[in-house]
């Protein structure tokens, strides 16, 4: 954990006195907990919205085949024989 320094209004601290008293918790307590909701789950959120941006983009494209097709040739054609040694 690391220790820094702020400046807060006389409005935000009084607000985090009162609060810290009520809920029995420092008000460095309180600020960790405000930096976490606001701004910890935005790289996760970010990733989630990427993915859900891209997802099935390319479920329409008519010029590529089937996934399962295109692994069955890969099997069959023989490239990867000798590769592990089974010449």
């Amino acid at each position: 954990m690391k220790r820094t320094q702020i400046y807060l209004s006389n409005n935000e601290w009084q607000l985090l006195r009162i609060l810290s008293q009520e809920k029995k918790v420092p008000v460095a307590q309180l600020v960790r907990e405000a930096v976490d909701k606001v701004y910890a789950g935005k790289s996760a959120e970010s990733f989630r919205d990427a993915l859900g941006a891209v997802a099935g983009i390319w479920k329409k494209r008519r010029d590529l085949g089937r996934t399962c097709d295109y692994l069955r040739k890969l099997r069959e054609d023989g490239r990867l024989e000798g590769f592990h040694g089974d010449e």
